[in-house]
């Protein structure tokens, strides 16, 4: 018992005591990170490479099986669970700078590495001034993710869901 409370109170102190992350320096990213989606059974793998500035897209389990490759090299990305979307999001990721406006692109939908979708706040039905604060940035989301291979959802700030079907143009809202 005392050591989880040790733990915890640990935990508690390096929270407190950490400048909150929006607002911290941006993190140095690793120079070559891999990404996985599906089951461990199937799905596919995104190797970026951010020296070469270049994303290979494989089967999770044949890395020599090139699905497709881009040059590009994402901060932050989501990959399909069968590989053929990844979704790049905002350069810093739920984030956005206190100045952007409804104009800023938050997503880049791409379909095999060709980009086939640009979406910005308004797109989202976003008003920027009214996204909670931080002291250098605004909230656009919490977390987004695959539902599945072909429909992504956007967790925003205030709680609502939007859904984006990637074979198609316009988002839906889940929630209210």
């Amino acid at each position: 018992m005392r050591r989880a409370s040790v733990i915890v109170a640990a935990m508690l102190y390096a929270s407190a005591s950490v400048p909150a992350v929006a607002d911290a320096p941006r993190a140095k990213l690793p120079p070559v990170q891999t990404i996985c989606t599906g089951t461990p059974g199937d799905g596919a793998c995104a190797t970026i490479d951010r020296r070469a500035r270049r994303t290979s897209v494989h089967g999770r389990h044949a890395p020599r099986a090139l699905l497709w490759s881009m040059a590009s090299a994402p901060d932050f990305a989501v990959l399909s669970p069968n590989g053929r979307f990844l979704v790049e999001e905002h350069r810093a990721g739920g984030l956005i700078d206190r100045g952007d406006g409804p104009s800023t692109q938050v997503l880049v939908v791409r379909d095999r590495g060709r980009v086939i979708r640009q979406v910005t706040l308004a797109d989202l039905g976003i008003d920027p001034n009214k996204l909670p604060q931080t002291a250098s940035h605004r909230i656009w989301s919490r977390m987004n993710y695959f539902a599945d291979a072909a429909r992504y959802v956007v967790m925003l700030s205030d709680g609502r869901e939007i859904s984006l079907d990637l074979t198609q143009r316009t988002p839906s809202s889940n929630s209210d």
